[in-house]
């Protein structure tokens, strides 16, 4: 008889980052969110069933969520993507039966992409006749094997006799480890590129030909996509943009499961779209007069110091990451009039109204690291994209990326540790001038930087002219150095005095010059964290949270 052994498992799922950059629509970006998630929730259902079935003892240790959380959630919570990339559980089994579920459970995941990829064919090329029958089944082999080849999946199943946290520290080792040997399959992509996903061809149910020339490729494209189902095509013939499916996209298998992933839920979980309602475009965030959005990514900081002690203080520390990502983050999101796309332990994703996202970034900073709502002492680093809502939204999500990485820079020391805890700021205007990169922490010297900025908004909206951020800029652009630190001391001083001078001149009741003069006393310590350069591009920026004409009319005056 084979001797149980304990091990340490290890079962993650991706690419995250391909699930959800490629993004054409909002639909896309939800799309590929919730996919991830419901991948994992999946799983975690197919651990305990596997392990009731083979009678193995096991222990789930992140994400916590009890076996009734699994079967139930509440309609509230069902259409957030709350689940993290990654399971982390223990078995103990012998070394065959250790592997040969965590084999099945690999099976079974991938087996589940597949099935609702093929629900998504049926939904959108629904034809029962012998010939569109014969047609769907071309267009599931196509996917089937576009999404397999996707699908990464990575376990390991680490034998331990005893829960240490150095044993944990060298399956986590060996995990990443074995993510980093990523095999090169190739797959032979001989037709049109997917309109999102590039590096995938488009669904063709006529298979391209060595001799078939661009010409012969579209029309076999534009034939299949034709016979899409009529809610797929644009309702309008005069507004074709406004369409699930436009007539000049041609989607690969992931692309096309992310675009309908919405239907698919609405039918699996049998609910309505009270539930899984449809974001359409990123229009509709905040009112209809603001032409700009943000877009918001938060990430925990240093989180391997909350995973190094016992079982059952990890397992406390996943439950309270659960907790915040399933019941605070939405709460502040929707209180800041934001849309949620991803809440994932300590990784968030969501869209605000620009007048909203700075509240909302500081409100959820600030409960991640309370005991009673998030993780006691957790800092959290984030980015905050504010772009217009014409561009691109891949362009926006991958500046939201590229803040979150200078953010994750920013350190400062506290006795012998080394503290993150800070956001980046930047504006993509539709003027075409870049603005940023801004890092600051969220609070230095009892200053929280998020209050100053409001009220430093609260001035440029209420009492100070579109000349004054001009004026000012063009007072102080000769003295920019080359170094920042060579900036002489006085500088400092100059630049309050300078926003009293002009903010004086635009206002001219005492009592409100004293008020408006006390919302400027945090100017000397946003000056002292980004010096002369940054704090100029910074009042920049925050036109755009409040006022659109003025932000538009700098930008343009800058570029000329």
């Amino acid at each position: 008889m084979e001797e149980n052994n304990r091990y340490y498992c290890i079962f993650g799922i991706g690419p995250v980052q391909s699930f959800i950059a490629a993004s054409r629509k909002l639909e896309d970006l939800w799309g590929g969110s919730y996919l991830l998630s419901f991948l994992i929730r999946q799983s975690l259902r197919s651990i305990r069933e596997l392990c009731r079935q083979r009678q193995i003892q096991y222990q789930v240790i992140y994400p916590y969520i009890s076996d009734n959380e699994t079967n139930q959630i509440e309609k509230k919570s069902l259409a957030v993507a709350n689940y993290p990339n990654r399971i982390t559980f223990t078995l103990e089994t012998s070394e065959e039966k250790a592997h040969g579920l965590m084999s099945d459970l690999e099976l079974h995941v991938r087996g589940e992409l597949v099935r609702i990829s093929d629900w998504s064919i049926e939904k959108v090329f629904q034809d029962n006749t012998h010939e569109g029958k014969q047609r769907i089944h071309q267009l599931k082999q196509q996917a089937e094997e576009q999404v397999q080849h996707f699908l990464e999946v990575n376990w390991i199943a680490y034998p331990c006799s005893i829960a240490s946290p150095s044993n944990r520290q060298e399956a986590e080792r060996m995990y990443h480890s074995l993510k980093g040997q990523r095999s090169m399959q190739v797959v032979a992509e001989k037709g049109i590129a997917c309109t999102v996903y590039q590096r995938m061809d488009a669904l063709c149910y006529q298979p391209p030909f060595s001799g078939d020339r661009y010409g012969d490729l579209k029309r076999k494209l534009r034939d299949t996509w034709n016979r899409r189902r009529h809610e797929f095509k644009p309702g309008d013939a005069n507004d074709p943009d406004n369409a699930r499916i436009r007539d000049n996209e041609f989607l690969c298998g992931i692309s096309l499961v992310r675009r309908v992933a919405r239907d698919f839920f609405q039918e699996e979980f049998n609910c309505g779209s009270d539930v899984f309602s449809r974001y359409e475009s990123v229009v509709g965030i905040g009112s209809k007069q603001d032409g700009y959005y943000a877009v918001l990514l938060m990430d925990g900081d240093n989180m391997g110091q909350f995973f190094n002690g016992s079982e059952s203080e990890v397992q406390h520390t996943s439950e309270r990451l659960g907790h915040f990502a399933s019941v605070t983050v939405p709460s502040i999101v929707e209180e800041h009039e934001g849309i949620l796309l991803y809440a994932g332990g300590d990784d968030v994703l969501a869209l605000f109204p620009v007048q909203q996202v700075l509240a909302a970034a500081y409100q959820l900073r600030k409960d991640f690291g309370d005991p009673d709502t998030g993780l006691n002492g957790a800092t959290a680093s984030a980015a905050i994209a504010v772009g217009h809502k014409r561009t691109p939204l891949q362009q926006m999500l991958n500046e939201a990326r590229t803040l979150e990485k200078a953010a994750k820079s920013y350190t400062t020391t506290s006795g012998t540790a080394v503290l993150k805890n800070a956001f980046a700021l930047s504006v993509l205007p539709r003027s075409g001038e870049y603005l940023g990169t801004i890092v600051l922490p969220w609070e230095n010297h009892g200053v929280l930087m998020t209050e100053a900025l409001e009220q430093l908004i609260e001035l440029l909206g209420e009492v100070i002219s579109t000349s004054f951020i001009y004026n000012f800029a063009a007072t102080f652009q000769r003295l920019i150095g080359e170094d920042s630190h060579e900036e002489p001391a006085y500088l400092e001083e100059m630049v309050l005095l300078e926003c009293y001078r002009l903010m004086d001149r635009s206002v001219y009741d005492q009592e409100r010059r004293m008020e408006y003069r006390h919302q400027l006393a945090q100017v000397p310590e946003l000056f002292r964290q980004l010096r002369l350069k940054g704090f100029i591009d910074l009042l920049k920026m925050l036109a755009f949270f409040n006022r659109k004409e003025t932000s538009r009319a700098i930008t343009e005056t800058d570029a000329s």
